[in-house]
């Protein structure tokens, strides 16, 4: 997959499949293709991250006017012969054929540039979506909103199997004791063999890793200090604040710490502020309690499914407060617990 052009036919296949416009055999051609090397599913899942976002009209107009169009356009051999074989099918008139292929166009020049076709990286962001993805070596990362992820195609084949991420994402790493799993992150370092494990690390907050089977191993990796290194096992969780030079190594009481990926909250005579920390932490949201009194207020609870809307409705039946929002920040009021 060297130039763009050689990818287009594989790229048009691909986004037929992810309509679901591709017939059984078309079907079954695409699910070979995906299984005959690692490159190919990660190139499948790369194209699916970028199709699932949605091409908008505008974009399509603005890759049409760009010069690369004529070339496109030569490239694909857009004659009458294409138009008549199109018009026979029956299944897509020939404004949409163009719309499709310039969508595959788009979809090339898009991996182009994101360096999809750089062997020494792939990358996988998140803005206001949540996503899973599944690596060459049949590892399993579920990637919470705004986090990235980077990794070699070849994943599988390296002595260890290195990722660089930010963000949060719950890993359920493939066992290979034979090649670790390392993750470097906001100035730590995390090693595992084959575990699971929640980290969270975005920009100016402390890294935390939350463990929830096995043995992981994290590495402080500040710059200028000794690196030491800590070993957490099953419900434990390592905090490192940078700003306060802090760092906590503790059991993990919060059982709503994968609460933003499971969207279930349990909450067991907990102080109303653990409640709003958790709140805010899984709906990636600002919540600001007028009355301090609030904070000692205890809540026996569980919500399932339901959105932060709903909960604080529940919220308001069952305790006298009342709830107000502005932009992104939610404001709580009332009399406390009484």
């Amino acid at each position: 997959m060297k130039e763009l052009t050689e990818d287009i036919k594989i790229n048009h296949e691909i986004i037929a499949f992810l309509a679901g416009e591709a017939n059984e055999a078309e079907q079954n051609r695409i699910q070979k293709w995906i299984d005959t090397s690692d490159e190919n599913k990660a190139y499948f899942f790369r194209i699916k991250e970028i199709w699932s976002n949605n091409l908008s009209v505008d974009e399509f107009y603005s890759f049409q006017a760009d010069k690369g169009w004529k070339r496109f356009i030569e490239n694909t051999r857009l004659t009458d012969n294409n138009e008549n074989k199109v018009a026979k099918t029956g299944k897509l008139s020939l404004v949409n054929y163009i719309i499709r292929i310039a969508a595959v166009f788009v979809i090339g020049v898009v991996l182009w540039k994101s360096g999809i076709f750089d062997a020494e990286k792939i990358s996988f962001n998140t803005e206001l979506a949540k996503e899973e993805i599944i690596l060459p070596d049949n590892s399993k990362i579920f990637l919470n909103n705004y986090s990235k992820i980077d990794f070699h195609p070849k994943i599988d084949k390296k002595k260890a199997r290195i990722v660089h991420f930010s963000g949060e994402a719950f890993f359920d790493i493939a066992p290979n004791p034979e090649k670790p799993f390392i993750i470097y992150t906001n100035h730590v370092k995390v090693e595992v063999k084959g575990t699971s494990f929640n980290i969270r690390s975005y920009p100016g907050e402390a890294v935390e890793v939350t463990v929830k089977t096995g043995i992981v191993e994290v590495t402080e990796l500040l710059p200028n200090q000794h690196r030491n290194t800590y070993l957490l096992k099953k419900e434990e969780r390592i905090k490192l604040d940078q700003v306060s030079d802090s760092l906590v190594v503790e059991t993990n009481n919060n059982p709503n710490y994968l609460s933003w990926k499971t969207e279930s909250y349990v909450f067991d005579s907990v102080r109303i502020e653990q409640v709003i920390e958790s709140l805010q932490k899984g709906y990636d949201t600002t919540i600001i309690l007028n009355n301090p009194d609030f904070n000692d207020c205890m809540l026996v609870a569980k919500y399932d499914s339901l959105s932060l809307n709903q909960i604080f409705w529940i919220l308001q039946l069952t305790h006298n407060i009342s709830v107000s929002s502005s932009n992104d920040t939610i404001f709580v009021d009332g009399n406390g617990c009484n």
